[in-house]
């Protein structure tokens, strides 16, 4: 049974891999936790190690940058949910329908404006259309005998 120390990146011949539940070669996978075919491995939030006043300086950058200084507010509060996505029920800078409504968004998420899916099936329909056309036209301009 093979054997994995973690405070190294590799102690044991082969390295147990938690998504095909069997030994991988050490040398393509160096560490079982970090494995960048694995679909499982989660992706780091980018803001989650920031302070607050480094978070508040990149937002400031970001709307002088691009002028937005009419919705700097809110890009603030966005940053601070986008840090913290699971606390944001205890920010004391979202007010309560903004709570309500990041709790709805959490709670039902497929609630969508039926345009949107409208929009959405038409554009594949259209895809799917257009696809065979193409393939059509082609095996009438070149036909393969």
């Amino acid at each position: 049974m093979s054997t994995v120390d973690f405070n190294k990146n590799v102690s044991a011949k082969y390295v147990f891999s938690p998504r095909t539940r069997g030994p991988r070669s050490p040398f393509l996978f160096p560490t079982p936790w970090r494995n960048p075919f694995d679909t499982f491995v989660r992706i780091q939030n980018p803001l989650a190690n920031l302070t607050r006043s480094e978070l508040e300086s990149s937002v400031n950058d970001f709307v002088s940058d691009y002028n937005l200084q009419e919705i700097a507010p809110l890009l603030h509060k966005g940053a601070l949910v986008a840090q913290r996505p699971d606390q944001f029920e205890y920010m004391p800078a979202l007010d309560s329908t903004e709570k309500a409504v990041l709790t709805d968004e959490i709670t039902h998420k497929w609630r969508q404006p039926r345009a949107l899916y409208l929009t959405v099936i038409l554009c594949s329909v259209g895809a799917a259309v257009q696809y065979v056309i193409q393939t059509l036209s082609s095996e009438i301009i070149f036909p393969s005998y």
